[in-house]
């Protein structure tokens, strides 16, 4: 018995140091370089909100099962939405990137009928090509999504919409 114990001992110290230093990286650290959307139906890097979710135009439609809850909605919340200016040659945000560039905050429409707050963003037209748009209730992140803008819809193409939310120059962003 006690040969069994040190073996299963040995194994477990052994398979723990085949892991080498990323036996204490957290998942989700700040180190990890992400382009991300995350709400409750896109798992980004940090967990967001589990009743939080953006809406199209700007991801797909979220399903009706869980964690979606009809009828749930609070219209009495005063959300934010920050959009922060990464600059034209971002290719990775971490997940709790300090804005660098400019933020600017908008305040939110309420539509209790539709079950939504809403701010029009339009996409200023610059060489600034990565944005992050983050939704916060006071100082709560919700959740946030990367965007990826170009000056036409031919240099959006390649944009990996699970990760970047794709927006010509100019166009105005229904945030949802």
């Amino acid at each position: 018995m006690r040969r069994r114990v040190l073996l299963c001992l040995t194994l477990i110290l052994a398979m723990s140091a085949c892991n080498g230093d990323r036996v204490g990286t957290p998942i989700g650290s700040a180190a990890k370089p992400s382009n991300d959307i995350s709400d409750a139906t896109h798992p980004g890097d940090v967990a967001s909100n589990p009743d939080f979710f953006f809406l199209p135009p700007m991801v797909k439609q979220p399903g009706t099962g869980a964690p979606w809850d009809v009828g749930a909605f609070n219209p009495n919340l005063r959300p934010t939405v920050e959009i922060c200016d990464f600059g034209p040659t971002v290719s990775a945000l971490p997940p709790l990137a300090t804005c660098t560039g400019t933020t600017i905050s908008y305040a939110t429409e309420v539509s209790i009928a539709d079950e939504h707050y809403k701010v029009n963003w339009t996409v200023p037209t610059s060489a600034t090509k990565f944005y992050r748009i983050s939704v916060k209730v006071g100082s709560t992140l919700l959740g946030y999504a990367d965007v990826e803008s170009g000056a036409n819809g031919a240099s959006l193409k390649s944009v990996d919409t699970q990760n970047f939310v794709p927006l010509v120059d100019g166009r105005t962003l229904p945030i949802k």
